[in-house]
């Protein structure tokens, strides 16, 4: 079975502390809107070129408002930009998702936003497996597990990854979830 998830909205931003009044806008570096295409509506032109993705219904019913991913070779990708350079700063990844199958092969983990590599200075991702479940097997297991996959967020360095999982609930698949990370210097959580 391949993997596919429908992503309908997209946001990272470094955030700043909070006051009566929130700007959600303050710091904000990406913001895809999918309103029929891959456009940043933040202001720093991180657009993304869409790679086989297709435009689909979103969570609301409003038509081309998501992209879906057929889990193999789908992909919106970003080019670097100094504004995406935050390992060192607070950040908050957000992303809307209805998970449709999970992925087959080895090292089954599911990124719904990664940039680089694991151990690659600057690198974060939001997303979901079973490496909890299976002891970090994840890897060695031909098949996952698609009943017991957590969410996961993390942020690496050139030689460690410093991520959270969330333990309590598992991934449900074709249903609509709300998926944040949040990163501050003491630790990352993901909700």
């Amino acid at each position: 079975m391949k993997k596919q998830i429908i992503l309908s909205l997209l946001l990272l931003s470094i955030y700043t502390t909070a006051s009566a009044q929130v700007n959600l806008a303050q710091g904000l570096q990406l913001y895809f809107s999918f309103n029929g295409n891959a456009n940043d509506q933040s202001g720093n032109n991180n657009n993304g070129t869409v790679n086989g993705a297709t435009l689909v219904q979103d969570k609301w019913g409003n038509p081309n408002g998501a992209y879906q991913f057929d889990g193999v070779d789908d992909f919106i990708e970003v080019l670097n930009s100094p504004t995406l350079n935050f390992s060192n700063e607070n950040f908050t990844l957000y992303s809307l998702i209805n998970v449709q199958g999970f992925y087959q092969g080895l090292c089954h983990g599911n990124y719904i936003i990664s940039r680089d590599e694991d151990f690659t200075a600057g690198a974060f991702e939001l997303g979901y497996s079973d490496a909890i479940y299976t002891n970090n097997q994840h890897c060695n297991i031909a098949i996952p597990d698609s009943l017991h996959q957590n969410y996961f967020c993390g942020t690496a360095n050139a030689t460690s990854f410093n991520g959270s999982l969330v333990n309590a609930n598992y991934v449900e698949a074709n249903k609509w979830n709300c998926v944040i990370g949040i990163g501050t210097s003491d630790s990352i959580k993901v909700y």
